[in-house]
């Protein structure tokens, strides 16, 4: 036979899945560990690869910082020598006639123990009367050598300042009367640029007669910053951006190439602006990342070019790799961990999903063991237990369909499992006494069928009633009911079950009153519906013989609710009745009615009075029955 359903079905077998419950289980965890593991290594190694990026571009900012406060220090150090020089007795009398002798004998010691690169007298004209200096960047232990006569320093803006040559005055700041700058020198055919600072040679009043400058050769600054910033350091001039001077191996590299673009520039100037002053440049096949900051000194109000500091990438790629390399071990391991876990999760899983419906699927194959001799899986409590139950429940209907009295069996499939329907057990239920007071005067003239149709339109709306308000009737006669609430269509509290037995009995004295108009413009009496609440523990249990056996309730809250609707027979018009016990578990939901008189019954059970409490009406329906009241006057 053809079958188009997943599964095929083989004999006494059981059924055999092509693709089985378990599977359609366990694939989605078995999908979400690889997923999981995947998700947490992308983001792992973009989490690595940021802090990487994070610290290189870390580190070239505290390099690029110790490189600007360690041009501040120079500076210091330079202008020190400057007010040493120029400050020393004999020198501006020496200045003024142009005696360099004097002026060697009065600063050559300043200027070897200082150890500085270039010191250089200028007389009122911007002509050196003295410069002494270092041949070179690297010259030798004690090399120095002397000129004089040089006349190029006068086109130096700086030194225009301090002599006051020309239209440009003589700025004062923090640093007094000083000027700075960077400027390129010439011994013999070679040129060098030098890093200075100056300042001019007064007299008593006050006049200039020449000035000093103290300098230092721009590679060997950079060769200090370099040191001092753990990192490789570069001048680039600020309106062009072309390199000026490096400590880079540059190995032949086009420099025109490395020039810096307008928008690094504008960047390094504004570091607020939404570029970066940041990027990456190629060096003879090296990779280095490079921040610039401003080279500024006199108080950053003097502009000499940009600082580009530098660190060769592949410096931390060993680094980078061993730490990779660790990150992806723990990856591995935490993920094969994962993998573990979740697919002994989703095993576990399946397996506690997929055996109870096994069982049921073998119970269900042979519906004769069903009910008896194969007991299922009832002892869950979720979906499954409810499912076992309820299959129970429906074989067992099966087979004892047409026997006993059908809502005691109903009764008895929500209280009991297994062989508790003999063996009996203690419950907690709301028990109402129903007593119709009038039913019997319709038979007044011996008409049988209209006492019948009066009893079916009475009881067939008073029994939706108790239904809608999950009541099982256990017991009728002609003008009584016997009803228990809390035990279907499941067990509840008895402050639920109370509250429930309660607003049922209401409700069916507002359909008797109803209905009670109808019956007086058919000039018929009046009924009268009194109710009889009690709450507490009875027993229930299965009793009868094999052939005809029913599920009933037992107990003195059986015989107390019957004993208070007994009571209610002598109220015109009837009347709803509860005991104490079902007042005081009404709880909070006392505020759902209207309590009248209390009064005390006597009853044959009990050696003292039972408290009752008439209820009078109630500020809400729970369940809306009014369908009801036109369907009792047709029918």
């Amino acid at each position: 036979m053809e079958n188009d359903s997943a599964y095929e079905y083989e004999g006494e077998q059981g059924p055999h899945f092509i693709f089985s419950l378990r599977w359609k289980i366990i694939l989605p965890f078995i999908t979400l560990a690889l997923l999981l593991i995947a998700g947490l290594s992308i983001l792992l190694m973009r989490q690595q690869g940021e802090a990487d990026e994070l610290r290189f571009l870390r580190q070239l900012r505290d390099s690029g910082q110790q490189v600007v406060d360690e041009v501040v220090r120079v500076e210091s150090r330079l202008l020190e020598i400057e007010r040493a020089i120029a400050n020393t007795e004999g020198v501006p009398e020496a200045a003024a006639l142009s005696d360099a002798e004097t002026l060697r004998s009065r600063i050559l010691q300043i200027v070897i123990n200082s150890d500085v690169d270039v010191a250089v007298v200028l007389d009122r004209e911007g002509t050196s009367l003295l410069a002494l200096r270092k041949p070179g960047p690297d010259p030798a232990p004690g090399d120095l050598i002397a000129l004089r006569g040089e006349g190029y320093y006068r086109e130096w803006e700086a030194v225009q300042k301090l002599l006051q040559l020309g239209d440009l005055p003589l700025d004062e700041d923090e640093i007094g009367a000083k000027q700075a700058g960077m400027e390129t020198i010439f011994i013999g055919e070679d040129e060098y640029r030098i890093v200075f600072v100056g300042g001019p040679i007064y007299d008593e009043q006050g006049t200039v007669l020449g000035a000093v400058l103290v300098g230092v050769y721009l590679d060997n600054l950079l060769e200090q910053l370099a040191r001092i910033g753990a990192a490789h350091v570069s001048v680039y001039d600020h309106d062009t951006g072309q390199f000026v001077a490096t400590d880079l191996e540059l190995r032949g590299t086009e420099t025109n190439s490395l020039a810096l673009s307008p928008q690094l520039i504008e960047a390094a100037y504004q570091p607020d602006s939404s570029g970066a002053p940041y990027r990456t440049i190629q060096l003879a096949g090296q990779t280095y990342g490079e921040v610039l900051s401003p080279f500024r000194v006199r108080n950053q109000s003097v502009d000499l070019g940009l600082f580009g500091i530098s660190l060769l990438g592949g410096e931390f790629e060993e680094t980078i790799a061993a730490s990779s390399n660790e990150q992806m071990r723990n990856v591995l391991i935490f993920g094969g961990l994962a993998l573990v876990l979740i697919l002994g999760t989703g095993l576990l899983v399946s397996n506690w999903v997929t055996r109870p419906i096994e069982e049921l699927t073998a119970a269900a194959q042979d519906t004769l063991l069903l009910p008896t001799q194969r007991p299922v899986p009832e002892t869950r409590r979720d979906e499954i237990g409810t499912l076992a139950k309820t299959l129970y429940r429906m074989a067992d209907g099966i087979h004892t369909q047409g026997d006993g009295f059908a809502p005691a069996r109903s009764v008895r499939r929500t209280l009991t499992s297994g062989q508790a329907a003999v063996r009996g057990q203690m419950v907690k239920v709301s028990v109402a006494h129903i007593f119709i007071g009038g039913l019997v005067m319709d038979g007044a003239a011996g008409d049988a069928a209209t006492v019948i149709e009066s009893v079916n339109r009475v009881h067939r709306v008073l029994l939706e009633i108790i239904d809608r308000h999950h009541g099982q009737v256990e017991a009728v006669s002609g003008d009584e009911f016997r009803i228990h609430f809390g035990v279907s269509p499941k067990l509840v509290s008895m402050p639920v079950s109370s509250m429930q037995a309660t607003h049922a009995a209401l409700e069916a004295l507002e359909f008797v009153h109803e209905h009670n108009e109808f019956r007086t413009a058919v000039g018929k009496p009046p009924l009268d519906l009194g109710v009889g609440i009690s709450t507490g523990w009875v027993a229930a249990g299965e009793i009868g013989g094999d052939d005809h056996s029913y599920y009933t309730f037992i107990g003195k809250t059986v015989n107390i609710a019957r004993r208070i609707g007994q009571a209610t027979r002598s109220v015109r018009g009837g009347a709803v009745l509860v005991d104490d016990g079902t007042y005081r578990y009404l709880n909070q939901a006392r505020a759902h009615f209207k309590f009248g008189r209390y009064g005390q019954i006597s009853t044959e059970i009990e050696d003292r009075e039972i408290g009752v409490y008439e209820v009078e009406g109630r500020e809400f329906k729970l369940v809306d029955c009014s369908d009801l009241y036109l369907e009792g006057e047709r029918s």
